[in-house]
């Protein structure tokens, strides 16, 4: 009952003006804050209380949700500033919190995600790129769904503009330190290509070492077995293979630049990848001689 009347106050203030209905907008998105927190205990901390509508006595039915992520949804809309509110980004990860699943909520986090890059507001992108996050690892989230968010997600990387880049690898970054480890090899290369592509090709200093600390660097660490062994072909067939093919052709070594300072990532990340002893070590002194070739052939 008390989350209806707080929803019906909120969409009346919406339609007034001036700093009074920001005001009073602040004061609702407080209280629902409040009951949605104590929705998700209602049941455990009152369990003799139920009331005529159990634990929805306390917090608010699904209709009251889908209502109250429109008027969230119009909000972030219309006015960008009030969704810089840390009232607001408290609200939102109640809902969150709560995992309701709606296809509101879908187009909320879509929104959301274009914040994460084209706001021109640091702490918006920030902010947005802190929920989606929320909303991509810890959501129950059909695997196509979630390979569509993912995709954005890496997609997103290629902005126009050098911030919202920098946004979106700082958030692809976190992704792969938080996914699942199965989820991770899963998706392996679809993170994997695209960065590699990034480091080369991004004309922004600040946006490559991002690429390579908080994606590619992560994605080695993180990665096993099969995965990580992909990743070594990538680096010897590109280092060995297709270096003196390139050579023969007069093109450029970019590509072989890009093969090294992988295999640098590598050594880092993983330095059992060259132990001695084992397969990994025969690996490691191949690509060895493999950057000495490199070298003598840039000295010449």
């Amino acid at each position: 009952v008390l989350g209806g009347c707080v929803l019906k106050l909120l969409g009346v203030t919406r339609a007034g003006a001036g700093h009074s209905r920001r005001e009073m907008s602040v004061g609702c998105f407080k209280t629902l804050t409040l009951l949605l927190s104590l929705g998700t205990t209602a049941s455990s901390s009152y369990p003799g209380e139920k009331g005529d509508g159990g634990t929805g006595s306390w917090t608010l039915t699904d209709d009251q949700m889908e209502v109250l992520i429109s008027l969230l949804h119009t909000t972030i809309t219309d006015d960008p500033d009030q969704y810089s509110n840390a009232t607001m980004v408290a609200l939102l990860r109640s809902i969150l919190t709560r995992k309701f699943l709606s296809p509101s909520l879908y187009s909320l986090m879509d929104t959301i995600l274009r914040l994460s890059v084209q706001s021109q507001i640091a702490s918006v992108r920030r902010q947005s790129n802190q929920l989606f996050l929320q909303f991509v690892v810890e959501y129950p989230l059909g695997e196509k769904v979630l390979k569509q968010h993912l995709e954005q997600i890496v997609s997103n990387c290629q902005y126009e503009y050098e911030s919202g880049r920098l946004s979106s690898i700082n958030l692809l970054g976190t992704v792969i330190k938080k996914l699942p480890p199965v989820l991770l090899e899963r998706y392996q290369n679809l993170f994997f290509l695209p960065c590699v592509l990034q480091l080369v090709n991004d004309d922004s200093a600040s946006c490559r070492e991002a690429v390579q600390e908080e994606c590619l660097a992560w994605i080695i660490k993180r990665v096993t077995g099969t995965s990580l062994e992909s990743i070594k072909e990538y680096i010897s067939v590109w280092l060995l293979e297709e270096a003196p093919r390139q050579q023969q052709e007069g093109r450029d070594t970019s590509l072989k630049r890009t093969a090294v300072q992988l295999l640098g990532i590598l050594i880092d990340a993983r330095p059992d990848c060259l132990a001695k002893g084992n397969s990994a070590g025969i690996w490691g002194r191949g690509v060895a001689g493999g950057v000495k070739g490199l070298h003598e052939g840039l000295m010449k």
